[in-house]
């Protein structure tokens, strides 16, 4: 880092799982060590005060336990600083009966963005008695730090006024935007009058672009976990891409630049993201870190390392693999992990059932992947016990967890060419799925002995722990079954274009077979992947299709390209195409197999922020098919 930075900073998120006030020293001193002269205690809902006695003590602090944090901090030279939520991100409030009138939404999937349905996660900006209880809350909790900061949160309000309250005062002549700027006065406000810097994160100015109006004491943190070109880029559908640094001097505010280690994975978000703040004039960096529920913090250490290090000026980009050596017992083992990135991969609930395909490169990612696991393996097998055990066991029960989705892909890409080909070979895939169940116990028991060191006492978040291991085991169970059952399939082929994932458009498909007694065919997925022509295969009944519903429902378009079935060895194509419902254009295109494609639905982001109602019109069209000759 070039430029000089006075605040470096480590997170750790307590919302999402409580650590114990002896782990959380352990990482101030790790925080210490390499080079960060703070630590952002992210807390929602976590601090038990005179306003929350509710709080489960499980899951929450109490004001001695944060004030003996604190304590500590203090002593080591380390800025303990608060990091709530003041807007979005308080569904942890709402699932607490006593505080679920404070919600926007009283059933998200009806009324808003569909995220936390039943209580939502926003909080309602035209609700005095809400404003008045989280006026409260940080009354009580802000004095139990010394920092100057108090980081307010107020990233991804997605939900934000959509209620009849905040319905009636838009009808009335504000906007969103001043309702926006009220309420981060109102906290801005309430921080001050304790003597305190107010930090924010700042991607939601690409909907409520109110910076210009804020006053310059406000310390912007500007989050993205990406690779960085020329400019950040944008988050959210529409997305504005701007130069936001440039922005930020010109109006003379102070801000941080934010990145994430993952839980393992490559350095790309780190190393570029420091090198575009360079050309600027950033006050400090901070390495986020977010939902640790089934794995422990160990796993990001070396990245974390390195990061801080980089940030203070005790290194350059060339030493890390040396840092990360010292946390993983060897420079071998380093660059073994600094040569892949930790790829996923799309994780169907059953890939007997619907299974995306895949690009050159992902199937490389399978392969490669494939060899650094076994490799990981064999080092952790001939390792001493200790603390770059633990590491490297954490690291790579993540890498498990990112592997196993590859390795169900690539077998349900072979299970789908076996549909079309009327093969039967289920005892090839069941040992297949075998060895993904070998490789998720071993995980298991690897989290098990990190859990049983590192969080002596502390109870899983909502149980998420186990659910997570035990859910794939019982996934993998169900896909033995089905293979068991030795029944021939039929293939149907849906493609679809997205410009952006940033959205939440979903695809519904139904078929409907010639024999009209039988009930329709129904699958539902997230439309998430871009760039080029994406193809999901739906395993379906051997028999003719009559024909094909496909439904857009969400936030963006989706743009069809072509549908086709096979069955019985044979293939059907695509006959014509009518439209049923909702906002449909350039139908006769997907008849073509080629990349020519239709549209559906609204790709206007601040169209579907605006009015959550577009979100939830479904657009649809019917599909006839002929045998290709």
């Amino acid at each position: 880092m070039k430029k000089k930075l006075d605040l470096i900073a480590l997170q750790i998120d307590l919302a999402r799982q409580k650590e114990s006030v002896a782990y959380i020293k352990q990482y101030i001193d790790f925080a210490k060590d390499n080079g960060y002269n703070a630590v952002f205690l992210y807390l929602e809902a976590t601090v038990k005060v005179a306003c929350t006695p509710f709080f489960n003590e499980d899951e929450s602090y109490t004001p001695d336990e944060i004030r003996e944090i604190v304590a500590y901090g203090n002593a080591c030279g380390i800025d303990i600083i608060p990091a709530l939520e003041n807007l979005a991100h308080l569904e942890n409030f709402f699932r607490h009966e006593e505080l679920s009138f404070m919600s926007e939404c009283k059933d998200a999937k009806v009324d808003g963005r569909g995220i936390f349905s039943g209580y939502g996660d926003c909080l309602c900006v035209s609700n005095p008695e809400a404003l008045d209880f989280m006026d409260t809350y940080y009354s009580q909790v802000i004095p139990l730090f010394t920092s100057q900061y108090v980081h307010a949160g107020m990233d991804e309000p997605f939900d934000f006024a959509v209620c009849p309250k905040c319905t009636e005062r838009l009808n009335n002549g504000e906007t969103k935007n001043d309702l926006f700027y009220k309420h981060l006065m109102r906290t801005y406000n309430l921080v001050k009058s304790f003597g305190k810097t107010m930090m924010m994160w700042d991607d939601f100015f690409q909907y409520l672009n109110v910076v210009e109006r804020l006053p310059r004491d406000i310390i912007m943190c500007t989050w993205n976990y990406s690779f960085i070109q020329d400019e950040i880029p944008g988050h959210w559908l529409n997305c504005i891409k701007r130069d936001w640094f440039k922005y930020y001097d010109e109006l003379g505010f102070t801000y941080i630049f934010c990145t994430y280690a993952n839980k393992s994975g490559s350095l790309f978000n780190v190393d570029s993201l420091t090198n575009y703040a360079d050309k600027y004039h950033p006050m400090g960096a901070l390495m986020t870190a977010w939902i640790r529920t089934t794995n422990t913090y160990l796993c990001s250490y070396p990245t974390n390392a390195y990061a801080g290090r980089l940030w203070s000026g005790r290194i350059k980009e060339q030493d890390r693999v040396k840092v990360y050596a010292e946390f993983v017992g060897s420079e071998e083992t380093a660059k073994l992990l600094l040569s892949q990135n930790a790829a996923s991969g799309s994780y169907q609930p059953n890939n007997l059932e619907i299974c995306e395909n895949i690009t050159g490169g992902g199937y490389n990612a399978i392969l490669s992947a494939g060899y650094t696991m076994e490799k990981l393996k064999d080092i952790l097998d001939h390792m001493e016990e200790g603390f770059q055990k633990d590491v490297l066991k954490d690291i790579y029960c993540f890498r498990v967890s990112s592997y196993l989705p590859l390795l169900q892909h690539r077998m349900a890409l072979e299970a789908f060419d076996n549909y079309e080909t009327r093969n039967q070979k289920p005892a090839y895939f069941v040992k297949q799925i075998e060895k993904m169940k070998e490789l998720n116990r071993e995980a298991y028991g690897y989290a098990q002995q990190l859990w049983a060191k590192y969080r002596v006492g502390i109870k899983s978040f909502k149980d998420q722990f186990d659910k997570h291991y035990l859910g794939k085991e019982s996934r993998f169970d169900g896909m033995i079954a089905q293979l068991e059952k030795k029944e021939k399939r039929g293939v149907f082929y849906a493609e679809w274009m997205l410009y952006c994932v940033y959205g939440t458009p979903n695809v519904r498909v139904e078929i409907f077979y010639k024999d009209k007694t039988l009930p329709a065919t129904v699958y539902t997925t997230n439309a998430k992947v871009a760039g080029g022509v994406n193809t999901i295969r739906m395993a379906m009944e051997n028999k003719p299709v009559d024909y094909a519903v496909f439904t857009l429902f969400g936030e963006g378009a989706v743009y069809p390209v072509n549908f086709r079935y096979t069955y019985g060895g044979k293939k059907y194509i695509a006959s014509s195409v009518t439209k049923l419902a909702g906002d449909v254009k350039d139908l006769k295109k997907v008849l073509t197999n080629d990349t020519r494609c239709g549209q559906m639905g609204c790709d206007d982001g601040y169209a579907h922020f605006n009015d959550m109602r577009i979100s939830k019109t479904e657009h649809s069209i019917k599909v006839k098919f002929k045998r290709l000759k």
